[in-house]
């Protein structure tokens, strides 16, 4: 196995942190789907507001709103899977560790291959 200089490893970083950036607005995407169909949004206008609201909860720190209880028991718990994949792909820089960054690759690998490749991410 050949060790990569700084720089290389600096470019592989960028490009794992590049798949981070797709991986992002499709998981927020198909969070917003589920709220819309437990709350029967099915107007775009509507769809688009709770998109930017749920994508507006990034910036702040553990942003996750409380699962309403009129939703059903397999939204809730495919919204608990999708928030659970959206906190733990993060970032990843010269600090993270070997391990961490495997999770990370398995993460991305994980959404990527459930989305399809003419997926439409706002």
């Amino acid at each position: 196995m050949t060790r990569l200089t700084d720089d290389e490893f600096d470019a592989e970083l960028s490009k794992i942190n590049d798949l981070v950036g797709q991986c992002l607005p499709i998981l927020i995407t198909e969070i917003a789907k589920l709220y819309a169909v437990e709350r029967g949004i099915r107007d775009r206008e509507d769809f688009n507001k709770l998109l930017a609201e749920l994508d507006d909860l990034d910036a702040r720190t553990n942003g996750i709103p409380p699962l309403p209880e009129t939703f059903s028991q397999e939204a809730k718990e495919a919204l608990a899977k999708l928030w659970g994949e959206y906190i733990r792909l993060h970032i990843v820089d010269q600090k993270t560790k070997g391990p961490d960054i495997r999770k990370t690759l398995a993460l991305i690998e994980e959404i990527l291959a459930r989305t399809p490749l003419d997926a439409e991410v706002s």
